[in-house]
């Protein structure tokens, strides 16, 4: 199996991998369970969402659960090339039923006419004051364009049934010319664009909600001299917490801690750093007590884990003893997970 998708949901973690060989099932969907120490204790066999499922093989392409662990959301082609996002309901006991009649549908695009492609994925589900929200990532590729165009639209879900019900907002929030991510802390969700050229990095937070949809709270770009932490973001994430965001910068060689202020605007003023010997390619994820941030990453062909200890007074990071721990030669590091309870 090649590149997982990972998702944790309370006492499994679902894994939707690529068959490295291509076979005629090139996907395979297994749930991984777990004891209450987050080790892993057994496997399924292969899943499969059976068909109901919109789609050509009969695997979906995404695989992403809701935190409670009850929902899924797939999102799969027919032969036609019309994209399909449909809940799947997880059963107490782990069994999987799709029901594509409660999701959405979006009609085939003729890319070679246009010359151009698009995409709806299901990024996120995230839980604010007024409810789950999806979030889809609608990314369009055009041969008369320089570059991808990337907007978020979020979708009101139904927490009884798991169905996409409307739609509250889009926006356009990227443009990038060379990468950028994502990340969600319940109705904040932080954007980050990496420096090209002589573009600017940047960071900003905007807030989710089902009335008003995206709201801009803050932007932090380099071009502002009291704002260096904005300055490369090559990957960032909000601390469980709410109460800093983590952005690594492999320019500067090191990691910001930017305090967020009146529960949603970044403070880059206030930044502290520390060095670390960053490789390049990073994910981020927190220990579930939030005191401990764990950055994984990789140079295209060695691995490894830096742990740091977060101080939980000012978010001051200090490098854990032993650290980093070495992955080994790897082709790729595709998702890591925090399994709760695992400290």
């Amino acid at each position: 199996m090649c590149q997982p998708q990972l998702n944790a949901v309370p006492g499994a973690i679902y894994a939707l991998s690529t068959l490295c060989a291509p076979t005629p099932s090139h996907n395979d969907l297994r749930r991984f369970d777990l004891d209450p120490a987050g080790n892993i204790v057994s496997s399924s066999a292969s899943l499969s969402l059976g068909s109901d499922l919109p789609a050509s093989n009969g695997f979906p392409l995404t695989f992403l659960t809701s935190p409670d662990g009850k929902f899924a959301y797939v999102w799969s082609q027919t032969l036609d090339a019309a994209q399909h996002i449909s809940p799947v309901q997880i059963g107490s006991g782990g069994q999987l039923t799709v029901r594509p009649d409660l999701g959405i549908s979006f009609p085939p695009v003729d890319s070679i006419s246009c010359r151009c492609g698009v995409t709806h994925i299901p990024d996120a589900v995230v839980r604010t004051p007024n409810g789950l929200l999806l979030s889809v990532q609608d990314l369009a590729v055009s041969a008369s364009e320089q570059g991808p165009h990337v907007s978020y639209t979020l979708y009101k879900l139904d927490e009884q049934t798991g169905g996409i019900v409307s739609v509250v907002d889009a926006a356009g929030l990227l443009f990038p010319m060379d990468k950028f991510f994502v990340s969600y802390n319940g109705a904040l969700v932080l954007t980050g664009e990496t420096e090209f050229g002589p573009e600017t990095g940047r960071l900003q937070v905007f807030h989710l909600g089902a009335g008003a949809g995206f709201t801009e709270i803050t932007a932090c770009v380099q071009d502002r001299p009291q704002a260096p932490a904005c300055a490369h973001p090559d990957a960032g994430a909000f601390h469980p917490s709410g109460q800093w965001v983590f952005a690594a910068d492999t320019k500067a060689g090191g990691i910001w801690t930017i305090p967020v202020v009146f529960g949603n605007s970044l403070d880059p003023g206030r930044a502290s750093f520390v060095a670390a010997d960053l490789l390049g390619g990073m994910k981020l994820v927190f220990s579930s007590n939030g005191k401990y941030l764990y950055v994984v990453q990789w140079d295209g062909t060695f691995a490894e884990i830096q742990g740091f200890q977060i101080d939980q007074t000012t978010g001051a990071l200090t490098l854990l003893p032993g650290s980093p721990w070495p992955i080994g030669n790897v082709e790729e590091v595709t998702a890591v997970v925090d399994v709760a309870g695992k400290n």
